[in-house]
């Protein structure tokens, strides 16, 4: 479940506060220590200054990343891979049913698609084209799918608004 915006919000108040507090104390005590000529206490400060608030910083980073674990990022779940693999699943399996229910005893088998036949020799010049134009189908599809995808998601945005 995701969390509450209330709670992110609290957290992040806090955060910042806690940030604004670290650098007060941490610029008052620089300040002593340069004016009772102590460099090691004020060297500890200006790191302590500059760590803490950054590794909060990198935590509410790390959060944010984290809080939606599928996408197109390196490190998201492939949830379009998944969806297309669910798909193809899902639509062989209908003829392996009927199969099994019309040959009954016997064990659903899946048939393999034949293989395409390989593509013709091309020049050296040619391969990067048909490259790039295999690379562009692929893209187009990934779009496709991803805006099949968020039509879904509208539909049932507009049919919960309806609701509500």
């Amino acid at each position: 479940t995701q969390l509450p915006y209330t709670y992110v919000q609290l957290i992040m108040t806090l955060v910042t506060v806690n940030n604004f507090l670290v650098a007060m104390k941490c610029g008052s005590t620089l300040a002593v220590a340069v004016t009772l000529g102590a460099p090691v206490k004020g060297a500890c400060e200006m790191l302590y200054a500059i760590i803490v608030p950054l590794l909060y910083a990198g935590l509410l980073i790390v959060s944010v990343v984290i809080e939606d674990p599928f996408g197109e990022e390196l490190l998201d779940f492939p949830i379009v891979v998944y969806a297309e693999r669910l798909h193809c699943f899902m639509a062989g399996s209908e003829s392996i049913v009927e199969e099994y229910c019309y040959r009954k005893g016997s064990a659903p088998t899946r048939v393999a698609p034949a293989a395409p036949p390989p593509p013709p020799a091309l020049a050296p010049h040619d391969r990067g084209i048909a490259e790039l134009a295999r690379t562009v189908a692929r893209m187009h599809r990934q779009v496709d799918t991803q805006l099949r995808a968020w039509d879904g998601v509208t539909r049932s945005i507009l049919e919960l608004d309806k609701r509500i």
